[in-house]
Formats: C-alpha cells, structure tokens, sequence
C-alpha cells in the first residue's frame, strides 16, 4: 500500500473513530436531555396532583367542621374556607387541563375533566345544603351529612382518581429515572471503549506507520553512503511501500552504474600502471646501451 493510501487510511479511521465517539456524546447528550424533560414533567404533574389532593382533604376538613358548627356562628367561617378551597381546587384543574397536554399527558385531560364534573356537582350540593342551612332547614349535623351524601359520594370520584392518578404519575416517572441510569450507563461503556479503542489505535498508527516510512529511507541513506564510497557490492533490496520499492530499484540502479564506474576505473588505472612501468623499463634499457 503507498504511503498516501496508509497515511489517509490510518487518518480515515482515526477521524471515523472521533466522529462515531462525538455521534454517540451528542445522543447521549439528547437522550440525557429527554429524559430530564420527562421527568421535569412529571414532577409538574405529580404536583398538580397532589396540591389538588391536598386542597381536596382540606374541603372535606372544613365541611366536617362546618357540620360540628351547623348551628354557631363559626359556621360562616368554614364556608368561607370551604369555598376558597372550592376556589382553588377549581383553578388547579384549569391548570391541569392545560398543562397536561404540554408535558406529554394528553390522555389525562378526559380524567381531569371527570374530576371537574364531580367537584361542581359536589359544590353545588354543598351550596345547596348552605342555603338550606341558612333559611333553617337543617339544624342538626346528622340532617346536614344525609342531605349532601350524595356530593361527598360523587366527589369520591376526584378523591380516589386523584390518588390513583399520582400513583400512576410516580411509577411512570420512576421507570423514566431507571430508562435514564441505565442509558446513561451503557452510553458511558460504550463511550469508554470507543476513547480506548481509538486511543489504542491512534498510539499504534503514529509510532508504525512513521517507523514503516522512516526505516526504509534510514537504510537507503545508509546505503547510497557505502555506495558513494564504493563500498556496496550487495544488491539493493528494500521493502515497503509502493514509494520505498520503487526508491530502493532507483538506489540499486545506482549501485549498479557506480559499480561498472568503478570497475572501469580500476581497469584503467591498472592499465596505465602497466604502461607506465613499461616506459620507465624502456627508459632504463635505453639509458644502460
């Protein structure tokens, strides 16, 4: 494989590694997101729930104490208190209606809506029972749960829903919370093998494939060295890439040229040692005579 085709497959799969590990942070990142909102919404609905459970035990409070008061004076006391528990019972299922469909509970609105009709027959039972109470009908506490037994047995309906409802809410929430911890736990595995596999291979594809460059070029320079010294006589032979044999042919093209150079050299110097001593015999013959 060329040097190109290794550098840009070892880059390649490096930088496929980073972009699936950033993939994999931004879901989880997104699904983290999710879940927070879900269970933000749920804890929105849980509450409006539960004040609306509240307010509902605090009405049946002061509709007791109205009935121990049926003939006092305090008796105008507990219906105003009554009615400004009716008041905000009401205004917390007009928040619900609204709500619910924004945090993902659509389907709660009938149920909501159910509750409202129990609480308005209820009310208008209890308000009916007051204007009785008022023109003297009812005196006694007995007289006064008979008359509105039928409201409190409808405003059941709000009472047990409601408590239902929030039960429901806290289990769906619970298993948001468990969907998220588990999520999140497989992400952070998954995460963690992603960073140590890249890591692994980054530290592995910087200290070969510079090594697999580097060394074949040492050895050439090492041997065009002995060859500018004339001192390679055995044949060029280096591996690698496509780069380095074609280098390592041009090297050894080399070695063979500076070689035959070299030779020829070596015979013209040892013919003109031969002709020289020749000439010099010659003179000497020449000077003896």
């Amino acid at each position: 494989m060329s040097i190109k085709r290794t550098l840009l497959l070892a880059f390649g799969l490096l930088g496929l590694m980073i972009t699936l590990l950033l993939s994999v942070s931004l879901f989880s990142s997104y699904r983290t997101q999710v879940s927070t909102t879900q269970l933000i919404h749920d804890h929105e609905v849980t509450r409006g729930f539960a004040s609306v459970a509240i307010n509902a035990q605090a009405i049946r409070r002061f509709e007791k104490e109205y009935f121990i008061y049926i003939d006092h004076e305090k008796r105008e006391k507990y219906w105003g208190e009554w009615s400004e528990a009716k008041t905000k019972i009401s205004n917390l299922l007009d928040d619900l209606e609204k709500d619910l469909p924004m945090c993902g509970q659509a389907e709660l609105v009938p149920e909501v809506l159910k509750w409202r009709e129990a609480l308005e027959f209820y009310s208008a039972e209890f308000t009916k029972l007051n204007d009785t109470v008022l023109r003297g009908g009812i005196t006694d506490t007995l007289s006064g749960n008979a008359a509105i037994q039928d409201g409190k047995n409808r405003f059941k309906e709000l009472l047990n829903g409601v408590e239902i409802e929030i039960e429901k809410v806290f289990q769906q929430a619970k298993v948001h919370a468990d969907e998220s911890q588990s999520f999140n736990f497989v992400s952070m595995i998954v995460i963690a093998i992603i960073s140590a596999i890249a890591l692994v291979f980054a530290l592995a594809s910087f200290g070969r494939v510079p090594r697999s460059i580097s060394f074949p070029i040492v050895q050439l320079t090492e041997l065009t060295t002995q060859i500018s010294k004339g001192l390679a006589n055995d044949k060029v032979k280096v591996g690698g890439s496509p780069e380095i044999v074609e280098l390592s042919k041009s090297v050894e093209r080399l070695r063979v040229a500076t070689s035959g150079l070299m030779q020829r050299y070596q015979t013209s110097k040892s013919q003109y040692e031969n002709l020289r001593d020749k000439i010099i015999a010659a003179k000497k013959r020449k000077s003896e005579q």
